[in-house]
């Protein structure tokens, strides 16, 4: 039933068809025009919210653009109902076409606007931020014209996000960045590849310190990343899990053979005391279990494979160097360096 009428919908929406398409539903669910439940609904402006919601549901995004402005118990029935859109398949005037459904979708929990090449603009994200307060998940990536006024609009309207990828999005700032993390602290999953100027060892410092719920974090091509920015991670966001440090040169950790020449550790029973770099010949005078622990659960630099899996160890191993080591590593990580 469900499916024909879609198909119907799919196929136009036009004024003309809206009354035969009605029909096709009610001869399909076995409704009459005499009795029956039938009865009770005299046209398709009648169908209950949770049916408009059910056929909503089945259709594609630029379905459901079309579908808004059949009727306002149309628009209504989306309003309550859509929370998940994608407009990436939008090549032109997105810009307008996300100005004017802000407005109406306000429930939505997960919006994409990747573009193959750069239509949106800070006016376009303000509205975002305007209308969709209950936003968690938002893809902006490619979006070469936004500036720091959209970083700044989504830190006041969209605290809840918990999803955001800026890749591509050259022009912000580490300043505009740590803003936006000072409102949505609870991010767990970032994606700044490429934003040469907002990812900065500053920017770092502000992740670490405002989102500790991050678990995820793409820094690939941020050359301006070193060290130091990667220790306020390790120190600041203790559920990271996954650290895509491609192209960042300024990373040291791993020699030009591939061998970890740096450890990342902290002073055990000093939980205050922040975490350290240790030189891999200073390793094994401190700790030489522990060094023999680190290379346990790491996996070496090949032509092939960039993935490191830090804590890949049995949990007796971990409980045993628990209670005898004056320093502990950082926590499980993954770390891709290409």
């Amino acid at each position: 039933m469900f499916r024909s009428s879609v198909d119907m919908v799919s196929g136009g929406l036009g004024s003309g068809n809206l009354e035969a398409w009605f029909q096709n539903l009610m001869l399909s669910a076995g409704g009459e025009k005499s009795g029956g439940e039938g009865a009770a609904m005299a046209g398709w402006k009648d169908l209950p919210m949770e049916l408009l919601l059910r056929i909503i549901s089945l259709l594609d995004d630029r379905t459901v653009i079309v579908v808004s402005g059949v009727c306002t118990g149309w628009r209504d029935a989306l309003c309550f109902g859509l929370t998940n859109l994608s407009l990436s398949w939008c090549t032109n005037n997105m810009n307008s076409l996300v100005q004017s459904l802000a407005p109406k979708f306000t429930k939505l929990q997960v919006l994409t606007l990747r573009q193959d090449r750069p239509q949106l603009e800070d006016i376009a994200v303000e509205a975002v931020a305007n209308y969709c307060h209950d936003l968690r998940d938002l893809d902006l990536s490619k979006s070469f014209r936004l500036t720091d006024c959209s970083l700044y609009a989504l830190a006041h309207g969209c605290p809840r996000l918990t999803k955001l990828n800026i890749s591509g999005c050259s022009a912000f700032s580490d300043s505009a960045l740590a803003y936006l993390t000072s409102y949505c602290r609870n991010l767990k999953n970032l994606n700044l590849c490429g934003c040469v100027r907002a990812a900065t060892d500053r920017a770092l410092q502000a992740i670490a310190y405002n989102c500790i719920q991050l678990q995820t974090l793409n820094l690939g091509w941020c050359e301006d990343i070193s060290d130091n920015g990667v220790t306020s991670l390790a120190a600041g966001c203790p559920d990271l899990r996954a650290l895509d440090l491609c192209g960042c040169v300024l990373i040291t950790v791993f020699g030009s053979d591939g061998g970890i020449q740096r450890f990342l550790v902290r002073l055990r029973g000093r939980p205050k005391s922040g975490y350290t770099w240790i030189q891999h010949e200073e390793m094994p005078s401190i700790d030489p279990d522990l060094l023999e622990y680190y290379r346990g659960f790491t996996e070496p630099l090949s032509s092939r494979s960039t993935s490191f899996h830090l804590g890949r160890v049995a949990a007796d191993t971990s409980a045993r160097l628990a209670g005898r080591h004056r320093i502990q590593p950082a926590q499980r990580m993954k770390v891709l360096l290409h």
